[in-house]
């Protein structure tokens, strides 16, 4: 099993997914307009899990990343909000 490391945008130099808005797992969720950072957080939550049981784009994407960790392989998530909790957390876990 790969293991799966979240940093800053910023900051990292390497290679990883980009994760930010207009991708795939981009949240869809604003701070300021849909709520604090906790309540667009869990709503990213939500929204994963009803994107998970449609089995649409977005569950596609998230097989493919979860293929890639079960065969050994590290994963990189690329945001813009680490050190600070965020969507990218919640994508982590799932």
């Amino acid at each position: 099993m790969g293991n799966i490391l979240v940093v800053n945008r910023h900051k990292y130099k390497g290679s990883g997914l980009y994760i930010g808005r207009g991708t795939p797992f981009g949240n869809k969720f604003i701070r300021g307009r849909d709520g604090n950072k906790e309540e667009v957080i869990a709503k990213y939550l939500e929204w994963l899990r009803s994107e998970y049981k449609a089995h649409g784009r977005v569950y596609h994407a998230l097989m493919e990343l979860v293929d890639s960790v079960s065969d050994g392989e590290d994963l990189v998530l690329v945001c813009s909000c680490k050190p600070l909790s965020c969507h990218a957390d919640v994508l982590k876990e799932a």
